[in-house]
Parts: structure tokens; sequence; C-alpha cells
């Protein structure tokens, strides 16, 4: 027959406490938690080593086995949380969740139900609820600024240039003067929300995710501590960036259309380096399509190009035009063989000397 007295049957024994310890020596998630009306604040009868592991819950979207799911090691020291015991002489309690409240004091590590390392609270006479969830307002109440959102928006990068493009006349048959230099800017913070509409996330060495649904501010934000961050705007807009070096490798192939225009400012040089293995057939092409034009610049230097072992084939189904300001020079080991089905016409304002060991004029 089975028994009348286990646990759910027999009534739950809630609690209220606060965290003091999550170092598990098991790596289960498990934390020392002080419970009010049943532990003493006076940490010398009774020390954060003494006090019972309790068990955290994690919520049914987590498997909680084989390290499948999310790992239960969000609570920090200082942390109120709710909970039951599992067994009635209140030694093995369950944790179901945290409190988020309103700190009127910093926590004082030589008391029970403290933070013992004194760091949480950080913040007092502000909610617990993330600043980014809340914005800058509290019940009509002015909090502190956000750190981050004033760190985003000092730092936003505007007027950075991109290639001026060079024109060709026609009718001059010469290069003429370049247009005015264009410049893009990063777009202003798409940051705006409203209390309750975005959910976030954030770590204690501050990692944050944000998914916000404000009308008319809905945006995807993810940020490291450092300040990279990818920012997905109301507009589909999408902003990364990136406070330090960027790898992207990829063991297959890699497909790119971008339906609008595209600007790559780089301050350092750039690189291109195509058929590293030295297979047969992969090319390194360039198109562009009809009506618009192939432009390279150099501001203040040489344009060297180079071949190791091959030709150099140029294929003008129109005009070439040549402008050289300072000297031509024209070195050639071998022979040069030119074939003209019009007429060749030759000024020079200065001398013109021809020698050979064979000149033939027929």
């Amino acid at each position: 027959m089975a028994t009348l007295n286990f646990m759910g049957r027999s009534g739950f024994t809630w609690f209220f406490g606060v965290v003091e310890d999550r170092n598990d020596p098991e790596y289960l998630g498990r934390l020392k938690v002080r419970c009010i009306g049943y532990h003493t604040e006076n940490k010398t009868e009774l020390p954060t080593a003494d006090l019972p592991w309790a068990t955290v819950l994690t919520p049914i979207t987590s498997a909680s086995i084989s390290g499948i799911g999310t790992s239960p090691t969000g609570v920090l020291p200082g942390s109120w949380v709710f909970g039951f015991f599992k067994d009635k002489d209140c030694q093995e309690p369950m944790i179901l969740g945290t409190m988020p409240g309103r700190p009127v004091a910093f926590s004082d590590p030589s008391l029970g139900f403290n933070d013992p390392n004194g760091k949480y609270p950080t913040l007092i006479f502000e909610p617990d609820t993330n600043r980014h969830a809340i914005n800058e307002k509290y019940n009509g109440y002015e909090i502190l600024p956000n750190p981050i959102l004033e760190i985003r928006r000092a730092t936003r990068i505007t007027s950075v240039a991109a290639a001026s493009m060079p024109s060709f006349s026609t009718a001059l048959g010469s290069f003429i003067d370049e247009v005015p230099v264009e410049t893009w800017d990063q777009p202003e913070d798409a940051y705006n929300a409203i209390y309750p509409y975005n959910k976030v996330t954030e770590t204690e060495s501050g990692h944050l995710f944000e998914l916000d649904d404000t009308p008319a501010a809905e945006r995807i934000h993810v940020r490291h501590r450092t300040g990279t961050s990818i920012e997905m705007a109301r507009n589909g807009d999408r902003i990364d960036i990136i406070k330090n070096k960027k790898y992207s490798l990829t063991a297959s192939d890699s497909n790119t259309l971008i339906e609008g225009s595209s600007n790559v400012t780089i301050d350092g040089h750039s690189k291109v380096y195509i058929n590293r293995s030295g297979a047969i057939g992969n090319h390194y092409t360039v198109q562009v399509g009809a009506n618009a034009n192939v432009n390279i610049v150099c501001d203040n230097g040489d344009i060297n190009l180079f071949t190791n072992n091959g030709n150099i084939n140029l294929n003008a189904n129109g005009d070439l035009t040549q402008k050289v300001t300072g000297n031509y020079r024209l070195s050639v080991q071998g022979n040069v063989i030119e074939t003209v089905e019009g007429s060749i016409s030759t000024t020079s304002i200065g001398s013109n000397v021809i020698r050979a060991s064979t000149i033939d004029l027929n």
C-alpha cells in the first residue's frame, strides 16, 4: 500500500531567502541560501559554509541532462530567491526562481541575508530590472543614465570617406577633375525601448542580449562587454561593430548578393590571395555590367601590375587612351609587332630619335 506521507501529498514548506554562495563543488548549479525564518542573520552562529546546498530548478525549455539546455549558473550572491523544502527537516531546499526588487541599502557582508562579497546590489533606489528594459524612467522618476547607451552614442562614427570617382571626357579625350569625396555615417542608435516591451539578458561582466518589441522601435541587439555588437534595427538594417580583429572562416563556398551599393574604407593595407592551392581553373574574375566603368585611383603612389609566369592581355573593343605627364618608357626583350589598319600620326615637340641596326621604311 502506498505511503500517505511524501512530498506533494503532505504539503510544501515554502521559503524566501538570499543567496550567499554559488561555488558548488559538484558543478550542479546549487546555491547556499539563507532562508528567512529558518536561519539567523548572525553569521557567527550560522556561517555561510554551514548552510545547506539548494538545488536550482530550470524551466521546461531546458533539458537539464547531458549538458543539453541552459546551464543553471545565472544566480549571483545577493540574489533573492523563492522555493520550497523537499524534506520535513528543511535541509533540502529547492529554488524555483529569483525575485527582483528595489534595494534601499548596499550590502553588509558582516550580516546574513547580504552578498558576502559586498558587490551586489551595485545600485540602490532603482529597480533590479535591467535599465535597457525600462529606459531612463521609473514610475515617472529619472534614474541614472545608462552608461552603455552613452558609450554607444558617443563613439558613433560619422563622415567615413568613400572612394572618389574620376571621370573621362570622350569629347576632350582626357581625364577631368575628380568629383568631391563622398562620405557615409554609422546609423544613429536605434534604442528607444518602452517598458515592458524590451526583454533583456545581461551577465555580470556586461554581455548583453536584447529582444525589443517596443512598438515602432522593434530591434534585436547582441553586445559583448568590450562593445563588439550586432544590432538589427526596426527597418531591418543590421549594424555590426567589431572593437578588435575580425576572422571569418568558411569551409566551403561563400555567396554574397548586394542589391544596392557597397562602400569599403580601409585604413590599413588590403590583400586578396586567389587559388592558394594552385589548382587549374580557379580564376579571379571581375565583371562589370553594361553602362558602368571600372575606376582605379591611386592618390599618391604607384600602380604596379606583375605576372610572374604568364602573359598580360589587353583588349579594347573601343578606343584606348593613355595620358602620361612624365616620361613614357617601354622595354621589350623580344620583338615589337604592331598592326594598324588605319593611319599613324606622331607629333613630337622635341626631337625624334630612332636607332636600329636596320631601318626598313618600305
